[in-house]
């Protein structure tokens, strides 16, 4: 029976939720969609063909997620055209202008800290760090959530992750590939996260961050307040990524009149990063706190 692009859909869906059980619904459904559209180009998902679609479109960013089912299934045969698109789409972040959106919520690092620390006088006029967390009103826990969070971020940069910590006491405890927070050591312990696999395939997982000092106090004494197993939770349960930020967009515009998300902040902390001509060694840390590999995305995030 000749092999339909449907048919090899369907079965190329079936050995990649075999490969990858834990994904999401929508990683599938975003998966299934890039299969069926390459299977138009080849119904058996020849490279020759497959390889020359993609370099033939306008965006490489498109062009390369395209691919991410076909590494899953087909390894290396794509890996080349992969880096090779996401390069290329690399230079074009570092040399791109804020969209108009990001214009609208462009603020500076100063704003931000200056914001925290309104944040904090109207946690400290109403003591809320010094009762139950679970005694607050919805209000109150959004605040102190923000409010934490806002003061992590800056120090770490990390990505839109901070609703999958788990709080434990020492790393004893942070046994298996999740991520954690270690109270005792101010320590992030960093499993999983959009740019894993690309760590994981150089062993630098996990991937562990410290936080400053002054970071771990004011976590201490937000945990001492808390019960769940979670370190950001409304109701001790996992918070979506888009439920935690949503939270920073929403205190952002109340304090600042902006709209600052994890990913706005990246932009603002990463601008004034490049501002003060880092060397190459400060480079590198700085792109562990941010997750990536590469130091042209790191400038990609630079708003110049």
């Amino acid at each position: 029976m000749a092999v339909t692009s449907e048919h090899t859909v369907e079965e190329m869906m079936r050995l990649l939720k075999e490969r990858k059980p834990n994904l999401s619904a929508y990683s599938y459904l975003t998966y299934e969609t890039s299969l069926k559209r390459l299977g138009k180009i080849s119904p058996t998902y020849e490279p020759g063909p497959i390889i020359k679609y993609v370099r033939e479109l306008g965006n490489p960013n498109v062009a390369r997620n395209l691919l991410v089912p076909l590494l899953i299934l087909k390894g290396e045969i794509f890996r080349e055209t992969f880096n090779s698109l996401s390069d290329k789409f690399e230079e074009i972040k570092i040399n791109q202008k804020p969209t108009t959106n990001q214009l609208k919520n462009i603020t500076t690092l100063k704003d931000v800290k200056r914001m925290i620390r309104r944040m904090r006088e109207n946690i400290n006029t109403h003591k809320l760090l010094k009762k139950p967390f679970s005694s607050l009103n919805t209000v109150q826990k959004r605040l102190v959530i923000a409010y934490v969070s806002y003061v992590l971020l800056v120090d770490v940069t990390m990505r839109s992750d901070l609703n999958s910590l788990l709080l434990v006491k020492t790393s004893s405890q942070a046994t298996d590939d999740k991520n954690y927070y270690i109270a005792s050591t101010g320590t992030l312990v960093l499993n999983r996260f959009k740019t894993h696999r690309s760590f994981a395939r150089r062993g630098l997982l996990p991937l562990i961050l410290k936080v400053k000092n002054t970071t771990k106090k004011i976590i201490a004494e937000y945990i001492r307040t808390i019960e769940g197993p979670y370190l950001f939770s409304m109701k001790d349960t996992k918070m979506t990524k888009q439920a935690h930020n949503n939270i920073l967009i929403a205190h952002s515009h109340r304090y600042l009149g902006v709209r600052v998300g994890t990913t706005m902040l990246r932009h603002i902390v990463l601008s004034t990063f490049d501002k003060t001509n880092p060397s190459l060694k400060e480079r590198k840390e700085m792109m562990m706190r941010m997750q990536q590999l590469k130091i042209e995305t790191q400038l990609g995030y630079a708003f110049r």
